[in-house]
């Protein structure tokens, strides 16, 4: 079982307060935290850090996270790194939720 006790996790959220909330609680539990405000900047980070988990809003601004999601998926570097959807975009969230399996390699999950 691989030791996921210092794994760096790439939150990608425009909310702020989201943001706090998320790298508070996943910093508490020993993970090292990478912090991005749209989907370019996601994509970004995720190609300079190469985290081992990637929290991806559905909206934000610049580059949508579903978009930003396919992005980081077609870069052969980046393509096993999991990517959970986190989104309180009620019907759009529920529909992803139930159909995540629609959206190819891009997501494994949703919260």
């Amino acid at each position: 079982m691989k030791n996921f006790h210092n794994s760096k996790i790439l939150i990608a959220e425009d909310n702020y307060d989201s943001r706090v909330m998320l790298r508070t609680f996943l910093e508490n539990l020993d993970y090292r935290v990478v912090e991005a405000e749209n989907g370019e900047e996601a994509v970004r980070l995720a190609r300079q850090e190469k985290p081992d988990l990637i929290l991806m809003d559905l909206n934000m601004p610049v580059l949508d996270g579903v978009t930003a999601a396919m992005t980081i998926r077609q870069l052969a570097e980046l393509s096993d790194i999991p990517i959970i959807a986190n989104s309180a975009e009620g019907g759009f969230g529920i529909d992803l939720f139930l159909n995540i399996r629609k959206m190819g390699k891009g997501y494994i999950g949703y919260m």
